[in-house]
């Protein structure tokens, strides 16, 4: 491994810290007065050579706010996974519930190589009672949706 000991230590220090941030009263009630660790790069080059002796996040101002280009990138990612998700549920319950009115019984949804997709789709059909097999002609990226019903 190209790293020696004491960056090992650093990076798993690091790891705990960043998995110690959402217990943090910041990042329940103010994420952008949360504060993260230094990384252990910047510790190395930049830190450490005007702050001898200072052990890595040993000290608070180790510790900075998240820059607000980030959280605003962070919130447009979120806010557009939560629409895409929104419509993705809601156009394909429509489209089967229309097929399913022309007297459809089976209907074959389209889900790529997405497994998460198809977890979505099986999950939306569970909770409408229909049930969910894979095409009889072994297709992987397609789901068969059948009214439990029928």
């Amino acid at each position: 491994s190209p790293l020696d000991a004491d960056t090992k230590a650093q990076y798993t220090l690091y790891r705990t810290k960043l998995r110690d941030i959402p217990a943090t009263t910041e990042f329940s009630t103010n994420v952008e007065g949360t504060k993260f660790p230094i990384s252990p790069d910047f510790y190395n080059k930049i830190y450490k050579i005007e702050n001898a002796g200072k052990d890595y996040l040993a000290t608070d101002d180790q510790f900075l706010p998240l820059a607000s280009h980030y959280l605003k990138r962070y919130r447009d990612r979120m806010a557009h996974y939560l629409l895409t998700k929104s419509f993705t549920e809601r156009s394909y319950f429509d489209t089967f519930i229309t097929e399913y009115n022309h007297g459809n019984r089976d209907i074959e949804i389209i889900t790529g190589n997405s497994e998460k997709l198809k977890i979505l789709v099986k999950k939306i059909c569970e909770d409408h009672n229909f049930r969910v097999d894979i095409p009889w002609d072994g297709n992987t990226g397609a789901l068969i949706v059948t009214n439990n019903e029928l």
